[in-house]
């Protein structure tokens, strides 16, 4: 009669040759699936290049929106930020709660990036519209209402301008929660040219925080790395945080040099009043039109 032998050194061939083949075949699933990944990267990437060069072909610069990188948007999303004080008219004070109007330009420019994203159609699945206000004042409602209906003006513009269905469009309201500027102004209390300052802000409705030296900032990273400057100088100063956190300090003198620099962080602040269109691509390729 044959025996066998229950062994450690008695293994299964078969047993063996399934795990070398399992073993290969994960290695080139993950091959094969990196390759793809970065097949479809390149071909996002290709397809925002293209949009990119036509939006700078065909739209003035005037109004020209801004792609907008880094804004831990996934991959294949494309950001453009229209800046609302050229592509709004001005609200009308007698009647605020007036819904928002396009500007001639405004308009213009809508019709044009319309145009544009008929043309390439197929490179994108959906569009979503962001509106934006400017950050409300301390202890203030945010005007939520207010966003919302700017999108949904640059959707109906661009829906009707390039002749897109409307389940393509999201219209979405941010108010003023992601704003691109803000604006301290830091200094020693009751100092002539911080009156002088915050009189003409409040007048060109710009929402600015007011840090008073007396008050311990220590613990305000908006403000912190300034105050040694501001400390030693005594004098009151803009202090402007982007996006990002980046500082810009700038003292705000009694002296016509610093007007220029005070108009600059003015329509850089006018900035947060915008639309921001996010553009979704497929993972077709440019040249695939079908």
């Amino acid at each position: 009669m044959r025996s066998y032998s229950t062994g450690d050194d008695d293994i299964n061939p078969y047993i063996a040759l399934s795990d070398i083949a399992i073993s290969v075949v994960l290695v080139v699933v993950f091959f094969v699936a990196l390759d793809r990944l970065g097949l479809v990267n390149f071909q996002y990437k290709q397809s925002m290049k293209d949009f990119d060069q036509a939006v700078t072909h065909d739209l003035p610069s005037a109004v020209r929106p801004r792609w907008e990188h880094g804004r831990h948007d996934p991959p294949g999303v494309q950001r453009w930020v229209f800046d609302g004080r050229s592509i709004f008219l001005p609200a009308d004070p007698a009647d605020p709660n007036a819904p928002p109007k396009l500007s001639p330009d405004g308009r213009q420019v809508f019709m044009a990036f319309a145009h544009i994203l008929h043309k390439y159609r197929s490179n994108w699945r959906r569009i979503r519209v962001e509106g934006h206000t400017k950050p409300p004042e301390e202890n203030a409602p945010d005007d939520w209402d207010l966003s919302a209906r700017r999108a949904a003006v640059v959707v109906g513009q661009l829906e009707a301008g390039g002749s897109l269905p409307p389940w393509y469009f999201a219209v979405a309201g941010r108010a003023g929660q992601n704003p691109l500027h803000s604006i301290f102004v830091c200094s020693y209390p009751g100092t002539p040219a911080t009156s002088r300052v915050e009189n003409l802000l409040h007048s060109r409705g710009v929402t600015f925080s007011v840090k008073n030296l007396h008050q311990d900032l220590s613990g305000d990273a908006a403000v912190k790395d300034a105050l040694p400057q501001i400390r030693r100088d005594g004098t009151p100063y803009f202090v402007e945080v982007d996006d990002e956190g980046g500082l810009t300090v700038f003292p705000a003198q009694d002296d016509p040099r610093h007007d220029a620099q005070l108009e600059g962080l003015i329509h850089k602040f006018g900035q947060n009043e915008r639309v921001e269109v996010l553009i979704e691509y497929t993972s077709k390729s440019s040249g695939d039109r079908s």
